[in-house]
């Protein structure tokens, strides 16, 4: 049987067999290079820059500490002001272990890292004088814990 006897339908419905053949594996042989080329990016963000993400990640904390304090004195509701006082307890605990990884991957001067970590340990014992006068709930209380948490953790975090 030649080629030429074959119906030019048959001819038609085999090639585009072929073509659809080849489709799917240069499909899945793309695939597969995405989901490689994902996993390796994952890697390269998550490992060797994990001690720059682990700073950004304090310095975020901090900020949202800030901001939440803030918020904690414009509030009436002393239900608020535990709800704020709990999340920024719990977001020193993310701190503890960002901490915990900078300690074990930090390549710098061990006293840049040990300083960051006494500004945010003083940072806690201010939010505490802070949370004192908040809860006193009269407004000038209320003025100098606000002076407070303008003035506290202003410091530059280490590099």
């Amino acid at each position: 049987m030649k080629l030429s006897d074959v119906k030019i339908s048959t001819r038609l419905l085999s090639t585009f067999g072929i073509i659809i053949v080849i489709f799917l594996i240069v499909s899945y042989i793309s695939i597969s290079s995405l989901n490689t080329l994902a996993e390796q990016t994952d890697k390269l963000y998550k490992h060797p820059f994990a001690v720059t993400y682990s700073v950004a990640k304090a310095k975020q904390n901090l900020m949202t500490i800030r901001i939440n304090m803030l918020e904690m004195l414009h509030t009436e509701s002393e239900g608020e002001m535990s709800n704020f006082m709990y999340e920024n307890e719990q977001i020193d605990n993310q701190n503890k272990i960002e901490f915990e990884l900078l300690k074990e991957r930090f390549l710098g001067t061990k006293e840049l890292l040990v300083n960051a970590e006494q500004m945010f340990a003083n940072y806690k014992l201010a939010r505490e004088n802070i949370y004192s006068y908040a809860l006193k709930g009269d407004s000038i209380s209320k003025i100098k814990a606000e002076e407070l948490v303008k003035t506290i953790g202003t410091e530059r975090f280490p590099r």
